[in-house]
């Protein structure tokens, strides 16, 4: 046993690392390096999220792996929406389409 553990200890240790950082990752304790989402972006869903209707609008708050936005399209003045990072894409600044006014 002693052979295995001397011949395997590193991959060992660095698997059991891995999990630890992936636990931290999804508790929103430990940041994840490939989400940059901060409050300000302008966010928009992913089709990974829902094909059919994307929700966007301004991050508000950070809470690690998940944020809240402010929905632009929102019908009451519950508008705001909790998501994970993940299910999230930045919109570039040139791209970004706000909702339009409209003089009803």
């Amino acid at each position: 046993m002693d052979s295995f553990l001397h011949n395997h200890q590193s991959a060992l240790d660095s698997q059991r690392e891995d999990a630890a950082i992936k636990d931290l990752q999804d508790s929103g304790i430990y940041p994840d390096p490939d989400t940059d989402i901060e409050v300000g972006d302008y966010v928009q869903t992913t089709e990974e999220h829902d094909s059919w209707c994307s929700i966007s609008g301004e991050v508000i708050e950070d809470y690690g792996d998940k944020v809240v936005i402010i929905d632009d399209c929102a019908e009451t003045d519950d508008d705001r929406l909790e998501f994970h990072k993940s299910d999230l894409q930045i919109l570039d600044p040139d791209e970004t389409h706000y909702p339009m006014e409209t003089g009803l």
